[in-house]
């Protein structure tokens, strides 16, 4: 699969998979003091679940819930569009243009030209396949599942609880092991930042949890 370019990625909100709340009544912290430090934890966690499961575009992580416009280039007679953020909520826009025109190219229409099989991000292409060419097709669509804290609404879909709790027992093992990584107390220190971890201090279960989030085609 020939990675998308980004043209547009757009988080409607603070795209954690697991709440500041949800961790410190985990972990017992009471007061505010640790908020800021604890909600980049989170931040880093998610991000690197994200590219555990292969779910990074153009930097950004396209496991939860975002409008996104991407463009996708198709060989010969394909039929097939895997996209890089699923499950789809919604697709707003597909187009085709050779020479990159989309702004005057006509949109195709769904269930005519296109169906779009949500939980596998996939646009299958109806009575001919995709236009062929490099960057040949633009489709804006919101993807991933919903953040942690938000409800789903009608066409999105829940975040998995094991996602949450992978987030939850990784940012847990970061934190227990903060001396280690020259993190004193729970300040990161003015304007500073911690170097959380990375890949290699995945947990076994964490990684094999994500593993499952991965794009599987078939």
């Amino acid at each position: 699969m020939t990675p998308p370019i980004v043209v547009e990625s757009v988080s409607e909100s603070e795209s954690l998979l697991a709440t500041l709340e949800e961790f410190k009544d985990r972990y017992g912290f009471e007061g505010t003091a640790d908020d800021e430090v604890l909600t980049d934890l989170l931040r880093h966690v998610t991000g690197l679940l994200a590219a555990a499961a292969g779910r990074i575009c153009g930097g950004e992580e396209t496991l939860l819930l975002a409008q996104r416009t991407h463009l996708f280039s198709a060989g010969q007679n394909q039929q097939s569009l895997w996209l890089h953020a699923w499950p789809v909520a919604a697709v707003t826009s597909v187009k085709e243009a050779a020479d990159g025109a989309f702004a005057d190219a006509d949109e195709l229409a769904e269930d005519d030209d296109f169906r779009i099989d949500a939980a596998l991000g996939r646009l299958l292409r109806i009575g001919c396949g995709w236009l062929p060419g490099e960057a040949a097709i633009q489709v804006a669509y919101r993807a991933g599942f919903v953040p942690a804290g938000e409800t789903a609404e009608e066409g999105e879909t829940e975040l998995p609880p094991e996602l949450r709790e992978a987030c939850l027992q990784q940012a847990g093992y970061f934190w227990q092991r903060r001396a280690s990584l020259g993190l004193s107390g729970g300040s990161a220190g003015q304007g500073g930042s911690v170097s959380w971890g990375g890949q290699d201090d995945l947990l076994p279960g964490v990684r094999a949890i994500v593993a499952r989030y991965g794009r599987k085609m078939g």
